[in-house]
C-alpha cells in the first residue's frame, strides 16, 4: 500500500507542505498510516492532517479530539477547521458538505500546496454509476482524477488504484482504529444506496466491476481532455477581434455536436453557471435560426446569453445597480504613486499603468470616481476633433446595448476623463512623446487595455 501511495506522489512534482484531509475514517486512516510511517521519503516537506468538522453529527466534537490526538501520536501537524454544511436552495445535503469541506481545504493552501484525500477505486466506481444514472457526459463520466488543479495548489488521490475491500484488509492487518460514520449506512443519499445495494449485485456477477468501471472513467477522462482541446482550437477562431463574444458566422460552420462542445467551454471559462442539455440545444435552435436584425436572448439561472451583430455575449444574470459611485482612493505619495489597482464587484479589476506611447495626464488620476451612464453625457475620445454624446459613441463603437449601462466610467472631480472602449478624454491627455497613463480592466478571464 505504502508503494502505491508513494509512487503516486513522486509521479510529481514536490510540494512544499502537504495536506492530509483526514477525517479520521478508514480511507483518511490508512493514507495518514501509510505516508506517516514512511515521511522520509517526503522530502522534508511539510505535513499536516487537517480535520473538517462539518457539525452535522453529535459525535463531531469528539471525532475531532480523536484525529487530534491520533495525529499527535504519530508526531503530525494537526489542525481543525469548522464549517457550516447547511446546504443551499437547490443544494444536497452531500454537495453542501462537499463544497463546504473544498472551499476550507482550498483555503489553508499556499501556492503548489497538496491537498491529499483518500478517494479509492470502489468511490470512483459509484461517482461513474451516480453520474451516468444523472445522464452526464464524458467530463462527468472522466469521475475523478489522480491530480487537479486546486485552488492555488493541487488535490491529488494516491489511493485510487485500490479497492475499498484491500483498505479495510490493509487496515486489519495493521492494527488501524478509526471512525465509523452512521450516516454512511444511511440509504436515502444515494452514494449509500449504490454502496450497499448495487455494488454487492454487480460483484457478484462481474468481480471485476469497481476496476473496469473505474477504467471506463479513465477513458472517459482521455475523451473529456480531447473535447477540451477542440473547443480550445474553436473558441480561439470563435473569438478573434473580440475576446469577450463568439462570432456567429463562423459557430454556423461547425456541426450541432461541435457548436455545443465550444459553447459550454466558453461559459466555463467565463466562470457562467452551465446550462442543461435541453437548455444548450435551445441556445444553438435560438441563437443561430433567429432573424438576422434580431437580438434573442436565452436565461437561466445564473446567466444570461445574447445575440448582437452577428456575435454572442454571455453575462452573469444577477442584478446590477447603476446608480452607485465608487471611490477610488489616491495614495499619499501621488502623484508620484499611482492609485492602486481596484477591484469592483460585477465588474473586474480596474488598473492604471504607464505608458510610453501616450496617453491620459497622470495629474487627473486625484479625486477618482467610477460611475455609470445615466444618459446625456459627452465625451471627446483622443484623436477626434469634436465631443459627442456618449450614447452615440457607444452605439458607434459597437458596444452592446445591455453593455452600455455597465461600463465603469472613470471621473476625475465631475470631469469625464476615461470610458472603457473609447480611451482617454482627449484635453486630459499628455504632449506627444510623454508617457502616459492607461486603463487596464480585467473582466472575467480578459485583460484588455482600453
Amino acid at each position: 500500500m505504502e508503494t502505491q501511495v508513494f509512487q503516486h506522489l513522486s509521479a510529481y512534482p514536490p510540494a512544499p507542505h502537504y495536506w492530509l484531509a483526514y477525517s479520521g475514517g478508514l480511507d483518511s486512516q490508512v493514507l495518514l498510516h501509510c505516508i506517516a510511517s514512511q515521511r522520509e521519503r517526503l522530502g522534508g516537506a511539510a505535513l499536516t492532517a487537517v480535520h473538517i468538522n462539518h457539525q452535522l453529527q453529535p459525535a463531531a466534537p469528539a471525532w475531532v479530539e480523536q484525529c487530534r490526538l491520533e495525529a499527535e501520536r504519530r508526531q503530525v501537524a494537526f489542525r481543525a477547521i469548522q464549517v457550516d454544511a447547511r446546504p443551499q436552495p437547490g443544494e444536497s445535503p452531500e454537495a453542501a458538505a462537499r463544497n463546504a469541506r473544498y472551499r476550507a481545504l482550498q483555503q489553508v493552501l499556499a501556492p503548489d500546496d497538496v491537498v491529499l484525500t483518500g478517494q479509492h477505486q470502489t468511490d470512483q466506481a459509484e461517482t461513474l454509476l451516480l453520474q451516468l444514472l444523472r445522464g452526464a457526459g464524458p467530463a462527468g463520466l472522466a469521475s475523478m482524477p489522480v491530480r487537479k488543479p486546486f485552488g492555488c495548489g493541487w488535490l491529488l488521490r494516491p489511493l485510487l488504484d485500490c479497492r475499498r475491500a484491500e483498505l479495510l484488509a490493509y487496515g486489519k492487518a495493521q492494527g488501524l482504529h478509526w471512525i465509523e460514520d452512521d450516516s454512511n449506512n444511511d440509504e436515502r443519499f444515494d452514494r449509500n444506496f449504490l454502496r450497499h445495494q448495487l455494488l454487492p449485485v454487480l460483484r457478484q456477477r462481474w468481480p471485476a466491476a469497481e476496476k473496469t468501471l473505474a477504467r471506463s472513467a479513465q477513458l472517459a477522462g482521455e475523451a473529456s481532455e480531447l473535447l477540451t482541446e477542440l473547443a480550445q482550437q474553436d473558441l480561439a477562431a470563435l473569438t478573434t477581434g473580440a475576446a469577450d463574444s463568439l462570432c456567429l458566422q463562423q459557430l454556423m460552420t461547425l456541426s450541432p455536436s461541435r457548436q455545443r462542445n465550444v459553447l459550454r467551454y466558453w461559459l466555463q471559462r467565463l466562470g457562467l453557471p452551465l446550462p442543461s442539455q435541453a437548455q444548450l440545444q435551445q441556445l444553438s435552435k435560438q441563437m443561430l435560426e433567429a432573424r438576422q436584425d434580431a437580438q434573442p436572448s436565452i436565461v437561466w439561472p445564473g446567466c444570461e446569453v445574447r445575440r448582437f451583430r452577428g456575435r454572442l455575449y454571455a453575462r452573469t444574470g444577477t442584478p446590477f445597480d447603476s446608480s452607485q459611485r465608487i471611490h477610488w482612493p489616491v495614495p499619499s505619495g501621488f502623484p508620484q504613486e499611482c492609485p492602486e489597482a481596484l477591484y469592483v464587484p460585477g465588474i473586474g479589476r480596474l488598473q492604471w499603468v504607464e505608458d510610453s506611447r501616450g496617453g491620459l495626464c497622470k495629474s487627473y488620476l486625484h479625486n477618482l470616481t467610477i460611475r455609470f451612464r445615466r444618459g446625456g453625457e459627452r465625451f471627446q475620445p483622443f484623436g477626434r476633433q469634436h465631443g459627442q454624446r456618449l450614447k452615440k459613441l457607444l452605439q458607434d463603437a459597437a458596444v452592446p446595448p445591455w453593455e452600455r449601462d455597465r461600463l465603469p466610467l472613470i471621473f476625475s472631480d465631475n470631469q469625464l476623463i476615461w470610458v472603457p472602449g473609447l480611451g482617454p478624454e482627449a484635453s486630459c491627455c499628455v504632449s506627444p512623446g510623454q508617457n502616459g497613463m492607461i486603463l487596464r480592466w480585467q473582466k472575467n478571464t480578459d485583460s484588455v487595455s482600453l
